[in-house]
């Protein structure tokens, strides 16, 4: 028994030498020559070098030169010749010539009447179709409250959001997965129960008859390493159930302040576009007069009053999307158009790079996410380099011989292992290696691009900051002060001629000046609100006002004084919509943005259709002027 004993354990010596040979990879020396090797190549060698032949201008010929010296002065791009400009007197009007092909081209010249007492019936007729009337744009949905009669809060729709959305219940549900794999990592294996019969029907007899039992024993504690291996996963899923949590925050607050954003948006851009069908119908009422305007600015003025429609018309249907992507994001895309509580125009919150970039490239869960890997990678390798020691295998027999008396009950013992020779998991062991040096290199990469994330963020919170600083200080009031002053000096009655004329360059122009800055003042609100709620998503706090239970410093930037001077503006022709439908936001649905004035009427009594605004372009083409 002892001999066989030390010939067993000799075995299992030669056994742990043999599966030991596939330890030996050098694979971090063999990857870091690689690396090496090809850093050796050189990329974006003198990248200029392939254009500065193509970019050499060829030398001017001597008619060229004296072709510059007869033509005009011209400091913009002196290669030019404008000496045909001089030589052929009708070019400049040929340039000025509309297109064929352009809408509208075919159009006649207005012609009117004289502004006499005989003509002034037939000069406001042809007036009438020449200025068609504006857009009416249908009233505003109606927006339901919260469950309890409320608005809902920023912190009521979070809670919506976690306790509706998908991602959370699969984010969960993958949890309970790597918990059971860690549980079945660890499990030994089950034996096996059989019945065995041998030399069966030798000298007519039943031969050797009974069962055995056999079982596995595994070594080297492959079971508690494949277990701790799971367990780098439970932990992985448990912070990619917390990274889920915060992505769904950043969506949910993204909606929110893009909500409140839209809602902003409507309320300015109805102000202009009642500002500019003010001024459309003064100057309307100044053509009538004679004298006080020429026939073609009001049509300049309506392009001026259907664009801000159109940016209202937007302006709806974009807070509609914004709200459909909010609650689509929240997993109750069936929510209809609610109240909302808060304002866009809040203290924001001062987030200070050096601290934030310090939390973030410490604690994010990408990061420990990154240091699991590397412990899951760990236990992989020493799980692959121990996989080789063979298991044990013994099995145990009891047989009854019925090949002779006295038919006595015989065991039987086997104990077995596979060899490891030609197969010591070689290949897995260089791959465990390989994977463990990749999830080495896991967290610095991870904070790179943390760190990357964070500097894009950060550039956009401070472009805004400053940006809305100057929207509240300076652009949108003094701007709102020269539209004022013009609104009212539009109505007044000075003829054209006189030296102190409003011109219809300066309405134009500072008409598109207001609305290009309010566009662009929402769009700064706008970003500076993502770039916050970005921040705060890589910073993964639970509020946007505080950080690890601490509260934020704020400032207060907010522009709605200079929007509500907006908003206020006199109107002496407000919009009046017609009809009050009811309008719920429910999925399916969509508020319309213009409504069609004779819809429901008999067909008798219904307007004519060219003097009403197509309904889709938001454009109502007027008839064709008289010749």
């Amino acid at each position: 028994m002892a001999k066989a004993f030390k010939i067993i354990r000799s075995l299992f010596l030669s056994l742990f030498i043999l599966a030991g040979s596939g330890c030996l990879y050098n694979v971090h020396e063999l990857m870091d020559h690689s690396i090496c090797e090809r850093s050796k190549e050189l990329i974006d060698l003198e990248p200029l070098t392939h254009f500065e032949k193509k970019s050499e201008l060829p030398k001017a010929s001597p008619e060229l030169k004296s072709n510059k010296e007869k033509s005009v002065d011209n400091k913009i791009d002196e290669s030019l010749d404008f000496t045909r400009y001089q030589q052929d007197p009708n070019f400049s009007k040929e340039r000025l010539m509309v297109p064929n092909d352009l809408p509208g081209a075919q159009e006649p010249p207005i012609k009117l009447p004289k502004f006499t007492k005989e003509n002034m019936a037939q000069r406001k007729e042809i007036l009438a179709k020449l200025y068609p009337p504006l857009p009416v744009m249908s009233p505003e949905p109606e927006l339901v409250p919260g469950p309890d009669g409320k608005p809902y809060s920023l912190s009521d729709l979070q809670k919506i959001a976690l306790t509706s959305s998908p991602k959370i219940k699969q984010a969960v549900a993958a949890v309970a997965a790597a918990r059971g794999a860690a549980i079945q990592a660890g499990l030994y294996p089950n034996p096996d129960f059989g019945y065995e019969g041998d030399t069966m029907q030798t000298m007519g007899t039943a031969g050797y008859q009974g069962g055995y039992i056999q079982q596995t024993i595994v070594t080297a504690s492959k079971l508690p390493t494949a277990r701790q291996a799971a367990l780098m996963d439970v932990r992985i899923a448990e912070l990619s159930l917390r990274k889920a949590e915060t992505d769904l925050s950043r969506e949910v607050r993204n909606g929110y302040f893009a909500v409140l954003v839209a809602d902003q948006n409507i309320r300015v851009s109805k102000a202009l576009a009642n500002l500019s069908g003010e001024v459309y119908e003064t100057i309307i009422e100044q053509v009538n007069k004679g004298g006080f305007a020429a026939p073609y600015e009001p049509f300049q003025i309506r392009v001026l009053a259907l664009q801000a429609y159109g940016q209202l018309v937007q302006a709806r249907n974009r807070y509609t999307s914004a709200w459909k992507q909010l609650t689509a994001s929240m997993g109750v895309p069936g929510l209809p158009l609610s109240q909302l509580a808060g304002n866009i125009n809040i203290p924001i919150p001062v987030y200070k790079y050096d601290e934030c970039v310090k939390r973030v490239t410490l604690l994010h869960t990408s990061v420990a996410t990154a240091e699991f890997d590397l412990l899951k990678a760990q236990a992989l390798l020493k799980l692959a380099q121990i996989t080789p020691i063979p298991d044990v295998t013994v099995r145990v027999m009891m047989q009854k011989d019925f090949t002779a008396p006295p038919n006595a009950v015989s065991p039987s013992v086997q104990v077995g292992m596979p060899v490891p020779i030609w197969n010591r998991n070689q290949g897995n062991i260089l791959q465990a290696e390989s994977l463990m040096v990749s999830a080495s290199e896991a967290k610095h990469k991870a904070r790179n691009q943390l760190t990357a994330d964070l500097a894009e963020a950060f550039e956009r919170y401070e472009n805004s900051r400053v940006l809305l600083g100057y929207y509240r200080d300076q652009i949108l009031p003094d701007q709102i002060r020269t539209y004022r002053g013009l609104f009212e000096r539009f109505h007044s009655e000075i003829k054209v001629g006189d030296s102190d004329t409003l011109t219809f360059a300066d309405v134009v122009n500072a008409q598109n000046i207001l609305s290009t800055s309010v566009v662009q003042y929402l769009q700064v609100l706008g970003v500076m609100w993502i770039s916050v709620v970005d921040i705060a998503n890589l910073l993964q706090t639970d509020d946007l006002f505080q950080i690890a239970g601490e509260k934020v410093p704020t400032e207060w930037i907010n522009s709605s004084e200079a929007l509500e001077q907006l908003i206020n503006l006199p109107c002496k022709h407000p919009c009046s919509p017609l009809g009050d439908p009811k309008y719920r936001g429910v999925d399916g649905k969509w508020a319309p943005a213009t409504k069609i004035e004779n819809e429901g009427l008999p067909v008798d009594k219904k307007l004519n259709p060219k003097q009403l605004p197509a309904p889709k372009a938001l454009e109502s083409k007027p008839d064709q002027p008289l010749k």
